[in-house]
């Protein structure tokens, strides 16, 4: 089974984990941080890890990545299923819709406790609910 796990960046306390999915199944990690976030904390040093990892570049506009050239590596890259975490909504609505467009298994991992309660989170909260409710 090869998957692909979507997400910002690799934090050292999830390098573990993320090495313990690659022993067990086919997996790209691609991460969408350039570390140029308004909420990047700049003494943060992304760890050297032992699994495959890809970056993907993009550009900022509103505070929020945008990294098209994720689209042609998800269509093409012949996954069997996609992993995405809840941040980014760029790559989370991308992710979910190619997946989706697929036909493959869209596992969506998040820790959030509770949905934000900003301006843009309320009136798109019906994008989030419709990604909670088809998740695989």
């Amino acid at each position: 089974m090869k998957l692909a796990f979507i997400t910002n960046f690799c934090p050292h306390y999830r390098v573990k984990l993320f090495e313990k999915i690659a022993e067990r199944y086919d997996t790209d990690f691609i991460f969408f941080s350039d570390s140029s976030e308004w909420y990047w904390e700049k003494s943060n040093i992304l760890p050297k890890v032992n699994f495959k990892s890809d970056y993907v570049s993009g550009f900022s506009l509103f505070r929020e990545r945008i990294t098209l050239s994720l689209i042609p590596k998800l269509l093409f890259g012949d996954y069997d299923a996609f992993i995405k975490c809840i941040n980014g909504k760029f790559a989370l609505l991308v992710s979910f819709f190619i997946a989706k467009l697929l036909g493959k298994p869209f596992i969506l991992w998040t820790g959030v406790w509770m949905h934000p309660k900003t301006f843009f989170h309320r009136y798109t909260f019906f994008l989030t609910k419709l990604i909670y409710k088809n998740s695989d």
